[in-house]
């Protein structure tokens, strides 16, 4: 269980989305204190942050306060600062999955697939074997060796096979 606690904890998502829930209700807190005026008594203090957070605010519930005002900016530059956040963060997970998809490091469930170990001058002839004896049907290869990026998009550019 803690082990999982630590893992969440460490997820840049649930950082964020944890940062995103404590600057509502904190600053709703804390304008629900500064604010005696429509904020408070009409709407929720909580909406109000969360909408100033997201949309800078409808502009029909503002504070009359100065010390109301400087909250708000505060939340504004806040909810702007994380929702960017929240939005790279989703980002970056997408992205990271394809660069990993790209390397040939995401986990494959494939079947009826060949796993060709190993690469040398030899092995583009194999490959034109392969194509030709499957009856030019695309096929799904698993290429296991050494070889530059380059190289490996290269070989992925044949027509009929799928590596």
């Amino acid at each position: 269980m803690r082990r999982r606690l630590r893992t969440l904890l460490r997820n840049s998502f649930f950082q964020v989305f944890g940062g995103i829930l404590f600057v509502m209700v904190i600053g709703g807190f804390i304008v629900k204190l500064l604010e005696p005026g429509d904020i408070t008594q009409e709407n929720n203090p909580f909406w109000w942050a969360i909408v100033t957070m997201t949309t800078v605010g409808y502009g029909d519930f503002s504070p009359e306060t100065p010390a109301g005002r400087l909250v708000a900016v505060l939340i504004m530059f806040a909810g702007i600062s994380l929702v960017s956040l929240l939005t790279a963060t989703i980002s970056s997970i997408f992205v990271a999955q394809k660069i990993r998809e790209g390397k040939g490091l995401e986990k494959l469930n494939l079947t009826n697939h060949l796993i060709l170990c190993g690469w040398n001058p030899n092995g583009e002839r194999v490959l034109d074997s392969i194509q030709h004896l499957s009856g030019m049907k695309k096929r799904d290869l698993v290429l296991i060796n050494e070889l530059n990026e380059e190289e490996v998009t290269m070989l992925k550019n044949l027509s009929l096979i799928h590596i």
